[in-house]
């Protein structure tokens, strides 16, 4: 009797726990697909020499020669007062698992317990809290499998700029290989 009473507990309990995660753990800003409230008028279309391309706000700065990285195919810049936002589109060789093994591998320990990871249709998603700017920001990664290569939108909001997840949530769905 008294093992069937523990066992009922325990099964409640982790029916309860699974009901909070599913229901209340998500991403800030309303999950990795809501684009609700988004202004589409302040976005402009980007496409590379490589033939990938997507949708950014228009008063981001493009470097398609960002550096001496040559995976690193373009870098997006919007300053402001007191912080900047960034955008980069890469390219890897390796496939979407083993750049977000590599991604996860190198997380400091208050950014793991920050990691959420899902998908969208079209995108991985894993993203984390990060120091920047003496301030929090968000450092988001969306992989895209395109042939046999991966490509990647890594895109760095500071936490005070929280509504622009719904706008990297657009420009992720924008993406094409």
């Amino acid at each position: 009797m008294n093992r069937t009473i523990v066992f009922l507990a325990v099964l409640a309990a982790l029916a309860i726990g699974i009901f909070y995660f599913l229901n209340y753990v998500q991403p800030p800003g309303g999950g990795f697909s809501d684009t609700t409230g988004v202004n589409k008028e302040n976005l402009i279309h980007y496409r590379n020499a490589e033939g990938f391309e997507f949708d950014y706000p228009y008063y981001f700065k493009v470097d398609e020669q960002p550096s001496e990285y040559p995976d690193l195919k373009a870098a997006f810049v919007a300053v402001y007062p007191d912080t900047v936002e960034i955008i980069q589109a890469a390219r890897s060789n390796e496939s979407a698992d083993q750049v977000e093994s590599e991604i996860a591998s190198i997380l400091r320990t208050e950014e793991k317990n920050t990691l959420i990871q899902g998908k969208t249709s079209n995108a991985r998603i894993t993203m984390y809290q990060t120091n920047w700017f003496g301030g929090k920001a968000y450092s988001r990664f969306a992989l895209f499998s395109c042939g046999s290569d991966t490509r990647i939108l890594h895109m760095v909001i500071p936490v005070a700029f929280q509504q622009d997840l719904k706008t990297a949530n657009y420009i992720t769905s924008t993406f094409k290989c």
